[in-house]
């Protein structure tokens, strides 16, 4: 019978340990291979990282997209800014299709008419200019049926306001305007300011208009042979009348001292100029051209009799009115008896006509 043969107790630990460090090497890597023994078909390590990396990119990448659409980049709200200074020019300038160009199509209604589509919220904004046989024009009648009554009431002056995104992806950019007659099949005594937010989205084309609201803050008409005015859709107040007006006055560039009689039959075209007053023209052969001057920005305060007068036209009359981008000048289409037209731009703060004239009334 063989003897057995006996291992040294020490070698046998040394050989159990080397085992345990084979096996602790082998599971590392298995590990970093993504081995580690399981259930067949199941592999563990690489995939639940990869997984891990993908969710964290698709979570970096909505939250991207909500910044985008909370918090427009700046350069989409300067080009709002822009946008909106370029529209109100062309609707300054009546050019109805460089003003329809900045409108985003899905704002467009039938025939392409600038702003249509959005007469929800613009229509009614304008009374219908003049005075029937009512008297002046009442709150909330509208100046024609969407888009096209806008048009027909002509833009004299505009001012940017500040500019601000929404969590909707717009940009809105306030703005106030002072519009005004004359405009066909409309009575010329009519004008206006109104405070517009107009929304703007960036598209591939650029910035395009895609909403807008107005209110009226300020009116002045004609009642007959008297102006009156009111504030936010109030009661009409009675204000200046043709009798208030001075009958005689120097007209300007002629003898110093010398004044002619003028002509006090009715009153022609308006206009508000900034923050100084009414502009206003009368009717007839010697038409006394003035500006009635109360300050427009000051809710609290009621217009008195003070009259500016800034020149007298010899038989001419006014067509309308331009104001100057600060209120200091202002432009009259003035049309002679052989039907030519010249514009003449008046300094407001010296009270007659400037030394150069300019067909847009700037400073």
């Amino acid at each position: 019978m063989a003897k057995e043969q006996k291992v040294p107790e020490g070698a046998a630990m040394a050989e159990q340990k080397a085992r345990v460090t084979a096996g602790v090497r082998a599971g590392r890597q298995a590990t970093w291979m993504g081995k580690i023994p399981g259930r067949a078909g199941h592999r563990r390590g690489p995939v639940p990282r990869a997984l891990a990396w993908a969710a964290l990119a698709g979570g970096l990448a909505l939250a991207w997209v909500s910044m985008q659409r909370q918090a427009p980049p700046v350069a989409a709200t300067a080009e709002a800014v822009a946008a909106t200074g370029a529209l109100l020019e062309a609707w300054r300038a009546g050019e109805a299709a460089a003003a329809g160009a900045w409108v985003a199509p899905a704002a467009a209604g039938p025939g392409g008419a600038w702003l249509a589509g959005l007469s929800a919220g613009l229509e009614g904004a304008v009374p219908a200019p003049g005075a029937g046989p009512e008297g002046p024009p009442a709150a909330g009648s509208s100046a024609g049926e969407g888009a096209a009554g806008f048009l027909q009431v002509p833009a004299t002056h505009y001012t940017l306001g500040e500019a601000r995104p929404d969590s909707l992806g717009r940009v809105h950019v306030a703005a106030v305007v002072d519009v005004a007659g004359p405009a066909e099949g409309y009575a010329e005594g009519y004008a206006a300011r109104l405070v517009q937010d107009l929304f703007w989205r960036r598209l591939l084309e650029g910035p395009r208009l895609v909403g807008a609201s107005a209110r009226v803050v300020l009116e002045v008409a004609v009642e007959g042979d008297r102006l009156v005015w009111r504030r936010d859709g109030g009661a009409w107040q009675p204000g200046l009348g043709l009798a208030d007006l001075p009958s005689r006055a120097a007209p300007p560039g002629g003898p110093p001292g010398v004044e002619v009689e003028v002509s006090r039959e009715g009153f022609g075209p308006l206009a508000l100029a900034g923050e100084r007053g009414v502009l206003l023209v009368t009717r007839g052969p010697r038409p006394l051209v003035a500006l009635w001057r109360w300050s427009l920005d000051n809710p609290a305060e009621v217009p008195g009799r003070d009259v500016l007068v800034l020149d007298v036209l010899y038989h001419a009359r006014g067509l309308g009115w331009q104001a100057g981008a600060a209120g200091r000048r202002a432009t009259l289409m003035v049309e002679a008896e052989d039907g030519s037209r010249l514009p003449v731009v008046y300094d407001l703060e010296a009270g007659r006509p400037a030394d150069t004239a300019s067909p847009d009334g700037g400073e």
